[in-house]
C-alpha cells in the first residue's frame, strides 16, 4: 500500500512483501478507503459458494482481513449483512465479513451482486470522517 500501484505480478513489483496487499478486484474501492481511514487491510476477497449445482446457486462472501487488530469497533454499525470478525484468543478485531444469505443463480448475477455490496460499503466507508477515525485507532491502540 505504499505506493499505491496495483499490479498482478508480484515479481515484477519493487515493495518490499510487507507493503503488500492481496486484493481480489472488485474490493480495490474498500482497500483504498480503508487505507485513507488508517486501516490496513492485509487481504480482501470474495467468495462465490456454490449452494447448489443444478440450480447453479451461488452465495457470497466478503473478507477483509486486517494488517493490525483493531480494538473496539471503529467504524460505528455496519451496514446491513457486515460484522467484525473477532479474534477469540485477543478478543480483537482481526476481519471486516460480510455474508449474504441469498443464493443467486449464475456466476454472472452473483458477481452483479459482489459489485453492489461493494458499491454500498464504499458509500458507508465514504461517510466516515479521517480524522476522527485515526484519532480513534489512537486512542484504542494497546
Amino acid at each position: 500500500m505504499n505506493c499505491k500501484k496495483w499490479t498482478q505480478h508480484l515479481t515484477t513489483h519493487d515493495c518490499p512483501i510487507k507493503h503488500i496487499v492481496t486484493v481480489d478486484g472488485p474490493l480495490r474501492g474498500i482497500v483504498d478507503r480503508l487505507y485513507n481511514l488508517g486501516i490496513q487491510p492485509r487481504i480482501a476477497n470474495y467468495d462465490l459458494n456454490c449452494f447448489d449445482l443444478q440450480l447453479n446457486a451461488y452465495c457470497i462472501k466478503i473478507h477483509i482481513h486486517l494488517k493490525h487488530a483493531l480494538s473496539c469497533k471503529i467504524l460505528g454499525t455496519l451496514p446491513a449483512g457486515w460484522y467484525y470478525g473477532w479474534d477469540e484468543e485477543t478478543d480483537k478485531i482481526c476481519m471486516l465479513g460480510y455474508v449474504d444469505f441469498e443464493c443467486y443463480v449464475g456466476v454472472a448475477r452473483a458477481k452483479e451482486r459482489v459489485n453492489a455490496v461493494v458499491r454500498k460499503f464504499e458509500t458507508f466507508l465514504k461517510r466516515k470522517d479521517p480524522a476522527a477515525v485515526k484519532t480513534l485507532l489512537l486512542l484504542t491502540e494497546v
